[in-house]
């Protein structure tokens, strides 16, 4: 290249609205290519703007041309239905069905002849038409059939009056949130039957369709309101800290007794050990902490060594910690107990939460109300129906 002055500008090596050959010699020197530059043309009167704007060195250009796409022109009124397509009560695989089925890019036989990749075949359903989106999921006679059947269940008319591939009916049709759920699996069960026509010579069958939809959304409902034990150990807890404690006591003021449940689980949610005894209330005891302490003991004794423990107070790890002397002089020797299992233990971290949390801990506390000494349950074994039905809706496994 030769000298180039400080104050040359872009306008200095183009002429009119081509590059100035001679201008770009000038600059570059004679071994400049420039058949690949006579292409290229101009437009002097639209505003300029930076397409990858000036940064440091340690950026690549791919992040600069990010930056650019994500800060730059702002997108235009975007379709809020996507915020509740990821709301649903789906599965993960129902929702990013619905997420394709909506963006135009499912895998109908039209779809498919569109990008070359086989020919126009008409719908494998009825054999009337082109297998578009909206003929496959709306004007089928085998997809309406379903329709009518599944407004029937639901005793709600459900229709798409702009086809079904608009997405319309997720946000102006006035559904609900459940409805809305039910109608994506559907359709998801409708591709899934259409499928196993082609691929697995089955018979498409509507009622089939209709219930599966129903079973599906329902299940995924209840596991939205239960399942707050996985829930809880899944977001909160690392796998490398293996057993969990979960305590919980309460008194019967009637009889002045105290009974106290507790269970262990690993990070697997599958429960080791589980507890539960009573005793009379008196100024002697602090219920909580001989709680907490029966089962450090009874973890200890199995080979369990505690990483987390869930309490319903948080006043329990404070009259550990930092008692109150004038309150807590009178359970000096408690203290000293679940100090040393603590210390055994490798000093677990407590967490408080609410007692919905906690609820096969607080079953086997109402169970210990007729168990006056301590009573064992090894990996969920000898443990009643009912309670062990609250450990499973809780998603526990023994």
């Amino acid at each position: 290249m030769n000298l180039i002055d400080s104050n040359l500008t872009i306008f200095d090596v183009i002429g009119g609205e081509r590059w100035c050959e001679s201008a770009l010699h000038h600059v570059f020197g004679p071994n400049l290519n420039l058949q690949s530059l006579s292409f290229v043309s101009f437009d002097l009167v639209s505003l300029n703007h930076w397409a990858w704007s000036p940064s440091s060195k340690q950026h690549k250009i791919s992040s600069s041309v990010y930056a650019y796409l994500n800060h730059g022109v702002p997108q235009v009124d975007p379709w809020h239905g996507w915020r509740v397509i990821w709301k649903l009560y789906l599965a993960p695989r129902t929702k990013h069905f619905i997420w394709t089925l909506l963006h135009g890019r499912l895998s109908t036989s039209n779809f498919l002849s569109y990008l070359h990749l086989g020919p126009d075949i008409p719908c494998r359903l009825c054999g009337l038409s082109s297998e578009t989106i909206d003929h496959l999921f709306c004007y089928c006679p085998k997809a309406k059939q379903v329709w009518a059947y599944l407004s029937l269940k639901l005793n709600t008319f459900i229709h798409f009056p702009l086809g079904f591939g608009s997405g319309l009916w997720v946000t102006e049709g006035g559904f609900s949130t459940h409805i809305i759920s039910v109608i994506s699996a559907t359709a998801w069960m409708i591709w899934k039957s259409r499928c196993d026509v082609i691929f697995r010579n089955t018979h498409f069958n509507v009622p089939t369709v209709v219930c599966r939809a129903i079973a599906h959304v329902q299940e995924f409902t209840v596991c939205r309101e239960s399942l707050f034990g996985q829930m809880l150990i899944l977001n909160n807890i690392p796998k490398s800290d293996n057993f969990i404690l979960f305590t919980y006591s309460c008194v019967q003021q009637a009889s002045e007794v105290c009974s106290t449940g507790f269970f262990i689980t690993n990070t697997n949610y599958v429960v080791k050990l589980a507890g539960c005894f009573s005793f009379p209330v008196s100024e002697s005891s602090l219920e909580n902490l001989s709680a907490t302490t029966a089962a450090l003991q009874s973890a200890l004794d199995h080979g369990f060594y505690i990483k987390h423990i869930f309490v319903q107070t948080p006043s329990i790890a404070s009259s550990i910690f930092t008692p109150e002397p004038v309150i807590t002089w009178r359970f000096r020797s408690q203290l000293e107990d679940i100090r040393f299992l603590l210390n055994v233990h490798d000093s677990p971290r407590f967490h408080c939460i609410p007692r919905l949390w906690m609820s096969p801990a607080v079953h086997l506390a109402s169970l210990g109300l007729n168990f006056s000494t301590l009573n064992l349950f090894l990996f969920g074994r000898d443990l009643p129906r009912w309670l062990m039905k609250a450990f499973t809706e809780d998603g526990f496994l023994f």
